[in-house]
């Protein structure tokens, strides 16, 4: 259920977390692509070739890379720090961002919380003035 939930961007910094997870602070962009590609099959296997169960049979590389050094790449938006030839890392955004999405997918409730009425009526006056 929880790969349903997750943006391909988040399943690329979920996939980059378990390669940490597994005692590699730094990871090779073809690590990520395996990586990416054994815990979300359906998002990141070559379309066209399944094996005998009617899985995705390879990763399909060019997925992963785009999110890496494409236009919106995570690498530009500060998740991903390149530390070497086609070698990354992942920054403390990148983390904190693929632990939330990971527990995004939990089946746990959403907390509430509230501003509390003085800055409820501070942010209401904001909205209201000119």
């Amino acid at each position: 259920m929880m790969s349903r939930l997750l943006s391909i961007p988040d399943k690329v910094l979920v996939a980059a977390l378990e390669i940490e997870k597994a005692g590699k602070d730094q990871f090779s962009a073809e690590d990520l692509v395996v990586s990416a590609w054994r815990k979300f099959p359906d998002a990141f296997g070559l379309k066209g070739h399944f094996d005998e169960n009617g899985s995705l049979k390879y990763p399909d590389s060019n997925r992963v890379y785009a999110e890496i050094m494409g236009s919106k790449a995570l690498r530009k938006q500060g998740f991903l720090q390149k530390v070497g030839p086609k070698t990354y890392k992942l920054t403390e955004a990148g983390r904190a961002r693929a632990l939330a999405s990971m527990n995004a997918g939990s089946d746990e409730a959403p907390k509430k919380w509230g501003l509390g009425r003085v800055n409820s009526d501070y942010i209401r006056r904001l909205f209201e003035c000119k």
